[in-house]
């Protein structure tokens, strides 16, 4: 279970962002397709994009994997994929192997990962070379729907924060993950529990597909 908790001061930071980040549309679509779960569209989105995914989006796969923990650099808070991108590929080595070690506490490391854990020059272009294939396949063609999902969600948001302030935001949020008694509650099955507080919150309006991985 991964519990953040709020202070006064906290909730007036908190802000919705403008619009969906292309890596936590990346990294939560990559549960869906994995795990093969949901409704209609999923299953049509599945069906068109499982055939042409190619070969490179691979390595992907040993770092999310179809529920549970992924490491927290995949997910910058850059809009644009390039500029994303070139923040994970440039993430300092200390924080990739902290993730890694995180990564290792759920599932023995490849040798990839723990390449990947060193900044290995190799490693980090498979890497690179993964989130292109895979966004330029499964996100990139569908980003005028994630675009219209989202500001949906941002507006359901909005209009929950002009009735409840920033509480009635966080209440109307998708499931799994909820607001309850001054904490923001996501579960997961990462065998650890997370409890941290927040700072500076940026929420992020994403498709339906990705709020409810």
């Amino acid at each position: 279970m991964l519990r953040i908790h709020f202070t006064a001061e906290d909730l007036g930071r908190t802000r919705m962002a403008g619009g969906p980040l292309p890596m936590w549309e990346t990294v939560l679509s990559l549960h869906r397709l994995q795990r093969g779960d949901g409704g209609p569209l999923l299953k049509q989105w599945r069906r068109s994009v499982c055939p042409g995914l190619p070969r490179a989006w691979k390595p992907l796969a040993a770092l999310v994997p179809p529920q549970g923990y992924f490491p927290d650099f995949l997910t910058p808070p850059q809009a644009a994929l390039d500029e994303a991108l070139d923040r994970i590929l440039h993430t300092p080595r200390a924080e990739l192997g902290r993730d890694m070690g995180a990564l290792a506490q759920e599932r023995a490391p490849s040798p990839w990962i723990r390449d990947l854990g060193e900044s290995r020059i190799p490693a980090l272009a498979a890497l690179g070379a993964a989130v292109t294939a895979y966004h330029r396949t499964a996100i990139a063609p569908y980003w005028d729907a994630i675009l219209a999902q989202a500001r949906h969600s941002r507006t359901r948001a909005a209009e929950a924060a002009l009735g409840e302030g920033t509480t009635g935001m966080l209440t109307s949020l998708p499931l799994p993950a909820h607001w309850r008694g001054g904490s923001w509650r996501s579960p997961t099955r990462w065998s650890r529990t997370s409890t941290s507080r927040a700072a500076d919150c940026c929420w992020s309006p994403l498709s339906s597909a990705c709020a409810q991985a």
